[in-house]
């Protein structure tokens, strides 16, 4: 039952994802990329039902195939809003993903001034440097302090 609850949850209608979870729904159902409600709706910027997913007890540290985590998807687009609720749920905040990128690299990379401000305010590395050896902390990051 992935798949009812990630589209209903991509829709974000809330009470929907409230009535699946009550039927049984499992809220950490994965769709064939190891997507979870809980990624699809960080990445979709929905902040009150990432709220509601992550009271009940959602995996908060979840990958999917390529070890994206909620804040990974929610970093790289800059949703500010639901990186600091996934920060106060206690999300792990380093995770790197397939290339080596953590959320912070992707908030940097992408320009999210405010998004990299609250990942340091959490206390992000910034000693990463990605699969390509690649490393980051220049004024990429370093500026942000």
């Amino acid at each position: 039952m992935a798949i009812p609850l990630i589209v209903t949850a991509t829709k974000e209608h809330l009470s929907a994802v409230k009535l699946l979870l009550e039927r049984g729904t499992e809220i950490d159902a994965l769709n064939n990329d190891a997507i979870t409600a809980l990624i699809s709706e960080s990445a979709n910027n929905h902040a009150e039902v990432v709220v509601f997913l992550t009271e009940p007890g959602a995996d908060i540290q979840h990958e999917n195939v390529e070890k994206l985590t909620a804040l990974h998807v929610a970093c790289h687009h800059g949703y500010h809003d639901v990186a600091e609720i996934l920060l106060a749920a206690r999300v792990t905040i380093d995770l790197p993903d397939n290339d080596g990128d953590s959320p912070l690299i992707l908030a940097a990379t992408n320009g999210h001034v405010s998004t990299v401000e609250l990942l340091l305010q959490h206390g992000a590395s910034i000693e990463f440097a990605n699969n390509k050896a690649r490393q980051r902390k220049t004024t990429l990051t370093l500026d942000w302090r």
